[in-house]
């Protein structure tokens, strides 16, 4: 939708929940960002501005001007009195304090030092006209109402270089004298190096799911994640035996039965993990992630675990080495004895499908998907 002011007053009538109104604005083609707007009348902060915007684009000679971030910040202050803003790094604010990145309504104080800041006419009296006057910033600009705007450096892009750490903690330590700048800064250059960037070397048979775990995680907690599960190996597959044979009367009726089981996960999963549809073992990771994210052991009982899902996820992983590797079944009374051979190794999906199922580490350490790959290469 063209972002004009016809467009903005009609998204503005249809998009609201009771009193409040939203309006977004986002594209992914250059240059790509994304603006969300909150009316809410009556409330404290009635007013709530978010943009995000690709760090990149304001790098280099032919890059966005950091000017226009102050500018927009600048024109929302004059249409809305303001209390509170910022613009930073995403991945480096994730690392601080400040309570108002999750919450508009949190206390308004100096929490950080951020590449741009918008202190309101509140926070400007609680703190002192001339101690703002005097701090050391790169530039500075007071609003009609007596808000102050300022930047720490010159382009957002450097916030994690030495010089504008040293920059941010010249002016923590002058708006905040209790701690010195030797404290503030040595916290700044930490998170300089926690945000350094890691390739990630992951374990080959679980590296999908590993990616989608570090994923989850805010930007600025992606380089430590990567870091840590670069060293992770999932223990090696237990779930196997030498021999087996099938102990049931009609071993027909009982590998049906396990492909009824199987059909359950297909449909609980079917609408967050499409591609199960069509039961190819690249699904794999996807249903890994499922569980990994959603936590089951938390949210349901051991008992309706072990009653509801172990079947169904040993089924769904046994069918798919039987329609994969060409396995064959090999039922068993009890269900956790069951296996599926695979060119003479007989591998035990239902007891993988227990471990897998005890934990969201579990899900990590007896994922499907490092099963169905040790069976592949039996």
């Amino acid at each position: 939708m063209p972002l004009d002011a016809k467009s903005c007053a009609k998204a503005l009538v249809k998009d609201r929940v009771g009193d409040s109104r939203f309006l977004y604005h986002g594209r992914s083609s250059a240059q790509a960002g994304e603006i969300n707007l909150i009316l809410i009348p009556g409330h404290a902060i009635g007013t709530r501005l978010y943009a995000k915007f690709p760090l990149a684009d304001f790098g280099g000679a032919s890059g966005v001007p950091p000017r226009v971030v102050i500018d927009l910040l600048r024109a929302f202050a004059h249409a809305a009195k303001p209390a509170y803003g910022f613009a930073h790094s995403l991945a480096d604010g994730a690392l601080g304090a400040d309570p108002n990145k999750a919450s508009a309504d949190a206390e308004k104080r100096v929490y950080e030092a951020y590449w741009l800041n918008l202190y309101g006419a509140e926070m400007v009296k609680r703190i002192g006209r001339e101690r703002l006057q005097s701090m050391p910033c790169a530039s500075r600009d007071w609003l009609a109402d007596g808000s102050v705007l300022f930047t720490t450096t010159e382009s957002p892009t450097t916030f994690a270089l030495p010089a504008a750490r040293e920059a941010q903690a010249a002016l923590l330590a002058h708006l905040c004298p209790d701690r010195e700048k030797s404290a503030y800064l040595a916290d700044l250059l930490q998170r300089s190096a926690e945000l350094a960037p890691v390739t990630p070397a992951f374990d080959q048979d679980v590296k999908e799911l590993l990616t989608s775990i570090v994923e989850a995680y805010s930007v600025g907690h992606r380089p430590a994640e990567t870091a840590r599960l670069n060293a992770y190996h999932p223990p090696p597959v237990a779930e196997r035996v030498g021999t087996l044979e099938a102990d049931v009367d009609d071993v027909e009726a009982e590998v049906e039965r396990y492909g009824d089981l199987a059909e359950r996960i297909v449909a609980l999963l079917h609408k967050t993990v499409p591609a199960i549809a069509e039961a190819a073992p690249d699904v794999l990771p996807l249903v890994d992630y499922h569980f990994w994210l959603n936590d089951y052991p938390r949210l349901f009982s051991p008992g309706d675990i072990e009653r509801d899902l172990v079947p169904a996820v040993g089924a769904f992983i046994g069918e798919m080495m039987v329609n994969h590797l060409g396995a064959a079944w090999i039922p068993r009374h009890a269900l956790l004895e069951a296996g599926v051979e695979v060119r003479g190794q007989v591998f035990l999906p239902f007891l993988r499908a227990r471990n897998f199922l005890v934990s969201r580490d579990a899900v990590r350490d007896h994922s499907l998907t490092q099963f169905y790959r040790v069976a592949a290469r039996s």
